[in-house]
């Protein structure tokens, strides 16, 4: 019989992904078209990492655009974001 006892593996937690620090969105390409009087494209590609997609989707909320359509497509290493984006008037300004 064997007096070896088990051990059990302590596995250091990842630092918290709600910081945004530690592992920020590197930015590859970021382009805006305008493709009508009221419609912009924005297309944003950047760096595939833990949480991104999440990342971006808080950055564009937070943003409060008026977005007619958005589509996220996922490549081995990078990320692609395009959106489209409607132009509105509040009091006079311009918001997109």
């Amino acid at each position: 019989m064997s007096t070896e006892k088990s051990k059990k593996k302590r596995i250091q937690q990842s630092p918290d992904t709600s910081d945004s620090r530690a592992f920020p969105i590197e930015i590859i390409e970021l382009k805006v078209s305008y493709v009508g009087e009221k419609i912009a494209l924005v297309s944003l590609k950047c760096r595939k990492r833990r949480d991104t997609i999440v990342k971006i989707c808080e950055v564009f909320e937070s943003l409060k655009l008026n977005v007619v359509t958005a589509n996220i497509t996922a490549f081995p290493e990078t990320l692609l974001k395009t959106l489209f984006i409607q132009k509105r008037i509040e009091n006079g300004r311009v918001f997109m």
